[in-house]
């Protein structure tokens, strides 16, 4: 499927309208972190979605985050996309990427010591 301006399918999943509204929002040079189910990183069917987010903007980084990150809320396992929004966007960059294996607390909401989201910030700057 091609992700074509001013055509919507007859039905869209609300995520990815709102990738679209956000980067919509975003002023040429704005940045923006978006916390995205990892089926649209990675599901064959939603390609059209990625295509669509790198033509809009420079991807600064994608953070993998744990499972237990939004429980109890919801076990959706997700990752932090950082996006830059601009028109000219290099043929190849580096992109930031790091895997967080602890969030600071457990399935319950239980409060652990390790967390490696803390420390991305850190890293991110080296």
């Amino acid at each position: 499927m091609k992700w074509e301006k001013g055509k919507l399918k007859d039905q869209e999943t609300p995520q990815i309208l709102f990738i679209e509204r956000c980067l919509q929002f975003l002023k040429n040079g704005g940045r923006m972190a978006i916390v995205l189910p990892d089926g649209i990183y990675g599901n064959n069917q939603l390609g059209y979605v990625r295509k669509f987010i790198m033509k809009q903007a420079r991807i600064i980084a994608v953070i993998d985050v744990p499972k237990e990150t939004f429980q109890p809320n919801t076990g959706t396992k997700t990752s932090i996309l950082i996006l830059q929004k601009t028109n000219n966007i290099p043929a190849d960059y580096p992109v930031f990427m790091c895997v967080a294996e602890t969030c600071g607390h457990d399935r319950r909401g239980n409060l652990k010591e390790d967390d490696d989201i803390a420390k991305i910030p850190d890293e991110f700057r080296k």
